[in-house]
């Protein structure tokens, strides 16, 4: 034990920090899933789909009142004025709280108009809007702990947070009438109070609220993303609103549950991208494109192999998360997956766009995917019901990958002087289109067990004799990680 502490406090603090940020991640996720099973009990289908609904709503109109300024900018704030992080972080703070307070004016004047087109009542409503008030303090508190390689602070709020969460809405949920309505206003309360305290904090430490050169540095910035952010936004969450509007709270609830399995994916897609990215930017510089290729080779094969197994037992997984009422997310399962596994193939093409600065590129495939998915699922919705709208999400997905692999391919001609991309496109196509079919044979035997059971062992199998070289290309990517943030 005493050997293991003493690695432990050899490890470069960057190094120890994304180890930490990472386990804050998993568990502040892990907490939320775990406490799926018991608010899909406690509450009926149209009582949790309420929370979707207004989740996703909160996701979308947040992108307009915060402007997303804890993403991008922030970073990039930190950088250009290091001797003035408290007040740099405050103006953004003040520059969220006054966008947020144009948007609630706007509100209060058409109030009964709004409330229609999102189909939320007025409390919830006005709970949204003291979220997105207080909401920026937490995200852009925790882009500073990131950016300053503290941990154990933020990592202590996070999970005290996710904890309360649960805590106050069991409680809220057992005690009132409303169920669907208290589970909403508890979760709001608990992070409205923990973006208060954070609130005060931050503008106590910065003491700036307006600060011209801050926010016009900052709207400069962050405005001609919005577009990006919120494709992106909508892409992850129109799907549930619409689903609402056509169908009901009970079938946005059917499927919010298949898509928080789905989510499972985004977590070691989070632990690649950790990873990854900083990997990718060394080899690009060193120009080791082979190298390049064959990792996202076997990255594309490792994901690939995660979803057929979420996908395999996916029927098992339903009956543990939710009662009989929510079975038929089952069938929504399988194409979210995959959509969360073509994500990758975003992220992989997409990094060869930000290596080169190319935001114009980014901007319209992810417009272009934002606007398929409102088209396609306004008339597919009404025609076959909300199970068709996994499969528009899936299609808007792939549409998305392929647009940026067709900008990632140009960038390879006109940046590298490259006849053809740097990834192995072939054998990714091939591993895509064997996930797929493999995905669909599953599907077809959801009622014979052991058939999917005999697939997971034929998965398993693969992997073993290809452990070798998939643990040497992870250990090598870790390692240059590990080099290049103990040299910061």
């Amino acid at each position: 034990m005493n050997k293991l502490l003493d690695k432990y406090k050899k490890i470069p603090a960057p190094v120890k920090a994304g180890l930490w940020f990472f386990i804050c991640t998993v568990l502040q996720k892990g907490i939320v899933f775990l406490t799926v099973p018991i608010f899909t009990r406690l509450l009926t289908t149209e009582q949790y789909g309420l929370l979707t609904v207004y989740q996703s709503w909160m996701a979308i109109i947040s992108v307009f009142t915060t402007l997303n300024l804890s993403a991008g900018v922030f970073n990039n704030g930190m950088i250009k004025y290091p001797g003035q992080k408290n007040q740099f972080l405050s103006s953004l703070l003040g520059l969220s709280t006054t966008v947020t307070a144009v948007f609630f004016i706007v509100y209060l004047m058409f109030r009964q108009p709004i409330n229609t087109l999102i189909e939320l009542p007025t409390v919830l409503v006005l709970a949204m809007f003291l979220e997105l008030f207080m909401s920026p303090a937490l995200a852009l508190w925790s882009a500073k702990q990131r950016f300053s390689y503290k941990y154990r602070a933020m990592t202590a709020i996070t999970v005290t947070i996710s904890l309360a969460n649960v805590g106050v809405g069991l409680l809220a949920v057992s005690l009132a009438e409303e169920k669907g309505v208290a589970r909403v206003l508890s979760a709001a309360i608990v992070n409205i109070c923990a973006g208060l305290v954070l609130y005060v904090f931050n503008m106590i430490k910065g003491k700036t609220f307006f600060h011209k050169k801050y926010w016009k540095f900052a709207l400069a910035f962050n405005l001609p993303l919005i577009p990006h952010y919120l494709s992106v936004t909508i892409l992850n969450n129109s799907d549930r609103v619409m689903i609402n509007k056509f169908c009901g709270t009970g079938s946005a609830a059917i499927y919010g549950v298949a898509y928080s399995i789905g989510l499972m994916l985004n977590i070691v897609m989070t632990a690649i991208n950790s990873s990854y990215t900083p990997w990718f930017y060394q080899s690009m510089a060193k120009k080791e494109y082979q190298k390049i290729s064959k990792l996202v080779t076997a990255l594309v094969a490792l994901l690939g192999g995660v979803s057929l197994l979420l996908v395999t037992f996916a029927p098992e997984i339903i009956r543990i998360m939710a009662p009989a009422s929510y079975y038929e997310a089952v069938w929504l399962v399988p194409p979210i997956t995959l959509s969360m596994f073509i994500c990758l193939l975003y992220n992989v093409f997409a990094g060869l766009e930000f290596y080169f600065e190319k935001n114009i590129f980014i901007m319209i495939a992810s417009c272009m995917g934002a606007l398929l998915n409102i088209a396609l699922n306004s008339f597919v919705i009404p025609l076959w019901g909300y199970i068709a709208t996994g499969y528009t999400t899936l299609l808007c997905f792939i549409v998305w990958a392929f647009a940026h692999y067709i900008f990632s391919t140009s960038i390879c001609k006109k940046e590298l002087g490259l006849k053809k991309s740097i990834f192995n496109i072939k054998a990714i196509c091939f591993i895509v289109l064997g996930v797929f079919t493999a995905t669909a044979f599953i599907m077809l035997f959801y009622n014979l067990a052991i058939v999917r059971y005999l697939i997971v062992a034929v998965l398993c199998f693969v992997f073993i004799i290809k452990r070798k070289a998939l643990i040497h290309l992870i250990k090598q990517m870790k390692n240059v990680q590990n080099k290049e943030k103990g040299g910061e």
